[in-house]
């Protein structure tokens, strides 16, 4: 019987966590980041917002914890081992971090919102998003030491491209450079220049 109720406990708690998760998108999605308050996000998972200090500490801990379950990088840093073919994984990431955040409608407004103003907590994932990336860039670091390419450069222009181009199609701002990222030709033509770009890059640090 005891053994019955503490299961019972831990599955209860599982879902009041998972409850609480989820609010915190669906606040986002619905209200906006500027109503991600525990009032908010306890009411609409259906429980007392004493919970959160519970099962999280704070608001600001769920949060960051609602961040790590849905920001594309975190898996990617979390699986990351050294590729035979560097150029072909940036590729590859660069693709599928396009492919997500074009679907995630949550990850959108939390993008815009990491850009439009300072959180602590944007602020401290962002901050160890920036240094699990360097993993990925030391296995480039010595083809482009001393080369005139700045690999670093570069990748954060295809990774903000990447984030302006969903945000302004998702809006409905028109397109940039007549490029709209929700037209299937347009998302395959930026993939195909993303690698073409990738390529010069890998050129270019030859001649350094």
């Amino acid at each position: 019987m005891t053994k019955q109720t503490g299961s019972f406990r831990k599955r209860n708690a599982e879902h009041t966590r998972r409850l609480l998760i989820e609010a915190v998108g669906m606040v986002l999605m619905e209200k906006g980041y500027t109503h991600l308050s525990a009032r908010e996000v306890a009411g609409k998972a259906g429980v007392d917002k004493k919970l959160i200090n519970y099962y999280f500490g704070s608001v600001n801990h769920l949060l960051k914890t609602y961040i790590h379950e849905q920001d594309f990088w975190m898996p990617v840093f979390r699986e990351f081992t050294t590729p035979d073919n560097p150029r072909e994984y940036i590729f590859g990431v660069l693709k599928d971090q396009l492919d997500y955040f074009l679907q995630n409608e949550e990850m959108q407004r939390f993008v815009h919102w990491q850009i439009s103003e300072y959180h602590p907590v944007i602020s401290s994932v962002a901050m160890l998003r920036e240094k699990e990336a360097e993993r990925l860039l030391e296995m480039c670091q010595e083809r482009f030491a001393g080369s005139p390419v700045n690999l670093n450069a570069v990748l954060a222009l295809l990774v903000a491209a990447i984030y302006t181009l969903v945000l302004q199609s998702k809006a409905g701002n028109s397109s940039i450079c007549g490029i709209d990222i929700s037209r299937d030709a347009d998302k395959e033509s930026l993939s195909t220049t993303i690698a073409q770009i990738l390529e010069w890059a890998w050129k270019a640090s030859d001649s350094g």
